[in-house]
């Protein structure tokens, strides 16, 4: 028997106990199931998954069709399932969205270049998703032209597996900002984190390097910089960015924020001119929509792109860090899934009850569907089109719940990731190549570019009026300034 068969039949009873015993369980325990009815827990939870992945919008109809093609001998009423979106349904669905998210099996894992040294890479990121005014004391939205009620939706995944590693939902007037430190806990230790600005948190990066992890994020605009000259002096970025060459990276030792000085290597990786002129016009426009004016000093950082991290060096030089933060648009694209295919911010009805019911099975449907894909080998996993492969299983939904309680779903499992890897493979990109080979090819011939006295070139920068030479010693790493 193969591997990859002890894996699928593994996964065949997970997800067969899913929907069978536990369901059952959490359906007694919460009070949503006292007694027999004509649709049970476990065929409501079933019905409601698999209308979102055959038909996406979820009706009345709609679910009392998908219930009679996974059980011939439901003949239930859409009235009867009208009066099954109560208060014990919703907390019987927020349970279930928590027992998915338990079932983490292990996948085939396969060595990826560059980021091989760490035990996951966390990419952390939201989303936020309206929801109808009846729920805006539940969850307020952010005010302004945004909705007055939303949801934030919190994804912790770990890119190395592919897996969904945590989801949190929260008030959409909740800041990303002091969320991060509610995902560090009990992580795997040597683990890299990505996050965008949003997430910007000098106290969440000093928790990850005490748990013995690294961080990795583009640098806020507002933070302090220190550079060592025999004591902390505060560091002028932005005078440097203004005068420094523009055809070559930088890197140097810098320490962030007033009170924290957190260590961390800063990396300057230069825009071209015309990605950065758009970027300006589209910086502009968005101000302009607001009443406001972009500084000189936010326009003139556009020229540049600017990370920071606690990671080694030799775990990844200078000229690899913008090709690992590439990582993190893999939430992108799962948010992309979630609101097209799996219409999470979309619902026909505005009961308070029904739609929060509506929106806990479209995200228990897209963990369904991330386990399942990641049953697929990581270096195949990250090739495959994430749309492609729904619209498949969109077809397949019903005999996956059909076929669950017999032998035959391992034989139906293993056909339908064949026809994955051959059928819905991201369509091959010259200008924009899959985010694993750029990670292979930016390993083979990496460089680091330290640069050890910035202040010095600072002020060889302002004091010369032609540009000085530079010098740059592959052996030893090292900018320096010719003689």
């Amino acid at each position: 028997m193969t591997k990859e068969k002890n894996l699928i039949e593994v996964y065949h009873e997970r997800v067969k106990e899913i929907f069978g015993k536990t369901a059952k369980q959490k359906a007694k325990e919460i009070g949503f199931e006292k007694r027999e009815r004509k649709i049970s827990a476990s065929l409501f939870l079933m019905s409601l998954i698999c209308t979102v992945y055959t038909y996406g919008k979820i009706t009345l109809s709609n679910l009392g069709s998908v219930a009679r093609k996974i059980d011939k001998k439901c003949d239930a009423s859409e009235k009867a399932f009208e009066k099954k979106f109560s208060k014990k349904a919703l907390e019987f669905l927020q349970a279930m969205l928590a027992m998915v998210m338990k079932e983490n099996i292990a996948g085939a894992s396969t060595v990826i270049p560059l980021i091989s040294a760490f035990a996951a890479v966390y990419v952390l990121d939201s989303t936020t998703v309206s929801l109808p005014e009846s729920l805006k004391k539940q969850f307020p939205g952010s005010g302004g032209d945004a909705s007055a009620s939303a949801s934030k939706v919190y994804l912790l995944l770990d890119w190395l597996s592919g897996k969904y590693e945590a989801i949190k939902i929260m008030a959409g007037i909740k800041a990303d900002q002091d969320m991060g430190k509610q995902f560090t806990r009990g992580k795997k230790p040597n683990s890299l984190w990505l996050m965008d600005l949003g997430f910007w948190n000098l106290a969440l990066f000093s928790a990850i390097k005490r748990a013995k992890s690294y961080f990795l994020s583009r640098l806020h605009g507002q933070t302090n910089l220190y550079i060592k000259d025999k004591k902390l002096v505060k560091f002028d970025l932005d005078k440097f960015l203004a005068i420094a060459p523009r055809d070559r990276f930088f890197e140097f030792q810098v320490y962030l924020g007033v009170e924290e000085k957190l260590p961390a290597r800063l990396i300057l990786v230069p825009v071209p001119k015309q990605a950065a002129d758009e970027r300006r016009r589209k910086l502009k426009q968005d101000y302009q929509k607001k009443g406001k004016t972009p500084s000189q000093k936010t326009l003139n950082r556009l020229d540049w792109n600017l990370f920071v991290t606690n990671v080694d060096p030799s775990t990844l030089p200078t000229s690899t860090i913008p090709i690992v933060y590439k990582i993190r648009w893999q939430v992108e694209l799962t948010f992309k899934l979630a609101k097209s295919d799996a219409q999470l911010d979309h619902s026909l009805s505005t009961k308070p009850n029904r739609v929060l019911c509506e929106f806990y099975a479209r995200l228990i449907a897209l963990v369904i569907f991330n386990r399942l894909l990641s049953l697929l080998p990581t270096n195949l996993l990250h090739r495959i089109s994430y749309p492609k492969s729904w619209q498949k299983f969109k077809l397949e939904a019903v005999s996956f719940f059909q076929f669950l309680a017999f032998n035959k779903f391992v034989s139906f499992i293993q056909d339908f990731l064949s026809y994955l890897q051959l059928r819905a493979k991201i369509n091959k990109r010259i200008k924009d190549p899959y985010t694993i080979d750029l990670l292979a090819f930016a390993s083979l011939n990496p460089f680091s570019c330290f640069l050890i006295n910035p202040l010095a070139l600072l002020a060889s920068l302002i004091s010369h009026s032609i540009e000085p030479i530079f010098t740059y010693d592959h052996s030893c790493s090292l900018f320096s300034l010719a003689a």
